[in-house]
């Protein structure tokens, strides 16, 4: 039988990120996470990776390719393909900027490399160190290699190539209508939360992808009677996992995908015990163990210092209930946001508040003026393209696929169980994984297949295409115009409100994945360490270029200006609010250790948060060695 290039790419995939994350868990256990030695690590992926996807490409022939092409010129394949292409544009053209991956993820895998392997971080950021490292571990290959982030969001835009088909499979496999699944396979991959995360560096597409792997593959391994596909599997649905401890709910309706193949686990025992072993190994256990030393907590936060955790489900429950109806049916450009938050926080959110009695204290219902990447969801209208098989009346007998139903409803209970315990603000896009389950429900409806071929549906996917292109061609974290000129030049044109939300939002964007370039001018580039000193969700990435020749050593306020081994720092880039008690404080450190302000920056971090007051501080040897 020859191998379909698809499930040779997604078996590479899976493969290939297990890899990385055992080599990043290894490398550190052995002291030797550095530049190198996981440069070797991802030249040795990228060429078995091509010479496997070659052999298979060289397999088939030309007439699987020339069936491929054919059913890429559907109408909603072609938009499909237009609008990831568009995302991948905005990747190519523009430098990483997820606000994440800026303030703790890149900054944490950068220390773990330059210490020579995984450790606990002093910080006041706890992302840093109890937040799971799956993602860290696939990045850190393909950034030694390059030793440049701008190829980071093939870590996203790659896999997403084969979502359409995993989201087929998955819906299909689940007991939906063939010509349903067929037209959600093109529809579903085109949801604001995935296509502005394809030209990105955000990890929610990632947990979504690996959860439909791991379901493909277990359907594989049912169907085979295979073992083999079982352990890919296990590993996929372990990756999902390893990227972000908020899909662990998702392992239930894992579960119920693969537990038919219990036969197979009862034949092949010992191929299933080192599936498990080494799913384990790729997983968040290893993190959650790490957290429990570190910190006496699985989660590694046992202060609830984040505001994430929740103690009453109820309260998670109405919520994030809130949250996810209020993110999810916003539509895609929203010009009254403004009037919007303001109304919703002088009257909504303080009723939720005084319910939630201190709970949920990041509970929002504010919204944008347009989907972005850190909030976006569904969107309204594939809502209500989803809704829509509900309220149409079936015009032919519909079968009973009691499997999807379970499955859904096993998705459900783990939406329940994500939001009895997680208090984050950002609801709808936490929980871009469970969406392929979310779905079901509405897709697994009598009427879908008829709605399907009604008008309002063919209107309703045109305006959903139309404005998901719209919403990747102007994305404030990825503009394919020059909006950012024409933004300024209106605000000063037609000065107003609106015209300065706008040119902030996309000038915030702009600078974020330089955000100290205007302060690393004034500094030599010699310079192989800085010293950070800020609050605990500022980004020190761009400190740390150019990658693998520079340091950054974060400094609580008023701490000596020395690097963990104790040597004195000669530069260091300080935040002039963070932590100080006061002005009088901060210049009474700065003289106490002889230093002398080289630069001073007015930046924005977030297009939420006001201008802040950075500076550039030089010490001279002898105060940074003694004092005074």
């Amino acid at each position: 039988m020859k191998r379909c290039p698809g499930t040779t790419a997604m078996v590479l995939w899976v493969v290939g990120s297990g890899v990385a994350s055992l080599s990043g868990w290894g490398l550190s256990a052995t002291g030797r996470l550095d530049f190198t030695h996981c440069a070797v690590v991802g030249t040795v992926l990228s060429l078995g990776g091509v010479v496997a996807l070659l052999a298979a490409w060289r397999e088939v022939g030309a007439a699987w390719w020339r069936r491929v092409a054919r059913r890429l010129t559907h109408p909603l394949a072609l938009s499909w393909l237009a609008v990831w292409t568009l995302a991948v544009a905005g990747g190519v053209w523009h430098a990483p900027n997820n606000i994440d991956a800026l303030t703790y993820r890149l900054p944490r895998l950068l220390h773990w490399m330059s210490a020579g392997g995984w450790h606990w971080i002093a910080t006041d950021d706890g992302r840093l160190n109890f937040s799971a490292a799956g993602a860290e571990w696939q990045i850190a290959p393909l950034l030694a290699i390059l030793r440049s982030d701008r190829a980071l969001f093939l870590l996203n835009a790659l896999p997403s190539l084969l979502l359409p088909g995993l989201v087929f499979s998955f819906l299909h496999g689940t007991g939906v209508r063939r010509r349903v699944a067929w037209r959600w396979m093109w529809l579903l991959p085109m949801a604001p939360t995935f296509v502005l995360q394809t030209g990105g560096i955000g990890n929610d597409l990632a947990g979504a992808w690996y959860f439909l792997a791991a379901a493909y593959f277990a359907r594989r391994a049912i169907d085979r009677e295979s073992a083999r596909w079982l352990v890919v599997s296990l590993v996929a649905a372990a990756l999902m996992t390893g990227v972000k401890t908020s899909n662990l709910p998702l392992l239930l309706p894992y579960a119920v995908i693969v537990w038919p193949a219990c036969a197979v686990l009862r034949m092949r025992w010992r191929r299933w015990c080192g599936g498990v072993v080494l799913a384990l190994a790729v997983s968040a256990a290893p993190t959650l163990w790490l957290n429990e030393i570190h910190s006496g907590h699985w989660t590694g936060d046992p202060a609830n210092l984040t505001g994430v955790r929740l103690s009453a489900p109820w309260h998670g429950w109405l919520g994030n209930g809130a949250q996810f109806a209020v993110q999810n049916l916003a539509p895609p450009f929203f010009p009254a946001a403004g009037s919007w938050n303001r109304w919703s926080a002088e009257w909504v959110e303080p009723w939720f508040r005084a319910t939630f009695a201190g709970e949920f204290p990041r509970f929002t219902l504010r919204l944008n003026e347009m989907p972005q990447e850190e909030w976006a969801g569904l969107g309204l209208l594939l809502v209500v393209l989803l809704a829509g098989g509900w309220l149409v009346k079936a015009n032919e007998r519909a079968m009973s696929p009691k499997r999807g139903w379970l499955i859904g409803a096993a998705g459900l209970v783990a939406v329940l169980a994500y939001a009895a315990g997680m208090g984050s603000d950002m609801t709808a896009r936490l929980l871009t994984p469970y969406y392929p389950v979310l779905v079901l429900p509405a897709l697994l409806a009598s009427g879908q297949a008829a709605w399907c071929r009604t008008r309002a549906w063919s209107w309703l996917v045109a305006a959903t295409v139309a404005s998901t292109a719209a919403i990747v061609i102007v994305a404030p974290a990825r503009p394919l115009l020059p909006l950012r000129a024409w933004t300024d030049t209106w605000r000063r044109a037609h000065p107003s409100a609106t015209a300065e939300r706008v040119e902030t939002v996309y000038a915030a964007y702009e600078r974020r994945a330089d955000l100290f370039g205007p302060l690393g001018a004034s500094m030599p580039e010699a310079v192989a360490v800085v010293g950070f000193m800020a609050s605990g969700d500022d980004a020190e990435t761009s400190l740390w270029r150019p990658y693998g020749r520079r340091k950054v050593a974060r400094l609580f306020p008023g701490e000596a200006p020395r690097d963990a081994d104790g040597a004195a720092l000669e530069w260091v880039v300080v935040r002039g609010d963070a932590g100080w008690s006061t002005p009088a404080a901060m210049r009474a450190w700065l003289e106490h250790w002889r230093g002398e302000v080289v630069a001073r920056e007015r930046l924005r971090v977030k297009a939420s948060r006001a201008d802040e007051d950075w500076l550039l501080v030089r010490f001279s040897p002898a105060g940074n060695g003694a004092g005074r």
